[in-house]
């Protein structure tokens, strides 16, 4: 698979072949369609968030699923999704 891959903070995105992932029995992998590039990936190109380098970024996706896995009943390959990440900070008090 290509994928962006940030090698080094403050460096350019790099397009890299990449071997392609085997999903796990509670996995789905997805044909990436569209990706955006929001200030997740900002912050982790320019250093002010850690990332393990090397890394692929990109977590605003939507595209097709292409195979899952042992254990995956509410997907089949064909359908189209998009992943739901609910990030916060775990300081935040909720009322």
């Amino acid at each position: 698979m290509k994928a962006m891959v940030l090698n080094a903070y403050g460096a350019p995105f790099e397009l890299e072949e990449r071997p392609t992932p085997s999903p796990g029995p509670h996995e789905a992998l997805v044909r990436v369609r569209a990706c955006g590039a929001g200030l997740t990936v900002h912050h982790a190109k320019v250093g002010n968030a850690q990332a393990r380098l090397p890394v692929i970024l990109g977590h605003e996706i939507a595209g097709e699923v292409v195979e899952v896995g042992s254990a995956v009943e509410a997907l089949k390959a064909g359908d189209r999704v998009t992943p739901h990440f609910y990030l916060f900070c775990a300081a935040v008090a909720i009322a």
